[in-house]
């Protein structure tokens, strides 16, 4: 099968597009780019429309009836492999990345590591459930956007996997002592 450079060239837009959205995401910032680019095709996103066209072509390369199933076999593991390795090179220029600042840039580290320090030492013991936000125009409140979504990162104890938000028996924790609690913020805007 001839490469179809439409398809490429969608491939490579979605690929920019995410590209962009996790930058601004990462600097803990809002753009009006993200108008555009975070979910071009409703809410159908960048990622989604990647792997759905990946996929095709990946069938149409793949299961040609010409390629004897051990050819198409071996076709297939020479790509994921090809894959593999260009995602551990990502990995350790991330890995190297992250090091780099830990380590040049000091305050930043510490200031992202002891962010809850102490915090369950004041609360009697019982059950809780924690909700954290990124409060990123310093309002003091999590900020939503006009489609009711909230336009900062948050997250909840236990990181429930789910839409909308999580019931109390999905978050509950139970504090008696000293203990850690990793909440992982999603950014939804």
């Amino acid at each position: 099968m001839k490469r179809i450079p439409a398809l490429d060239s969608l491939r490579g837009l979605l690929l920019v597009l995410m590209a962009i959205n996790h930058l601004i995401w990462l600097s803990g910032c809002r753009s009006l780019l993200q108008y555009f680019t975070l979910q071009p095709l409703g809410q159908f996103g960048a990622a989604e429309g990647f792997v759905m066209i990946s996929c095709l072509l990946a069938g149409a390369v793949y299961s040609r009836a010409e390629l004897l199933e051990r050819e198409a076999t071996n076709k297939v593991l020479r790509r994921a492999f090809t894959i593999y390795k260009y995602h551990m090179v990502s990995l350790l220029l991330v890995m190297v990345w992250f090091s780099y600042c830990a380590f040049a840039l000091p305050t930043v580290a510490q200031s992202l590591g002891n962010s809850f320090n102490n915090l369950g030492e004041a609360l009697p013991s019982g059950f809780y459930g924690i909700m954290a936000y990124q409060d990123v125009d310093g309002n003091n409140t999590l900020s939503f956007g006009a489609n009711g979504i909230p336009s900062e990162g948050f997250g909840f104890s236990n990181n429930p996997a789910q839409q909308g938000p999580p019931s109390m028996a999905l978050i509950r924790l139970t504090h008696h002592e000293a203990q850690d609690q990793i909440i992982h913020l999603l950014n939804l805007y």
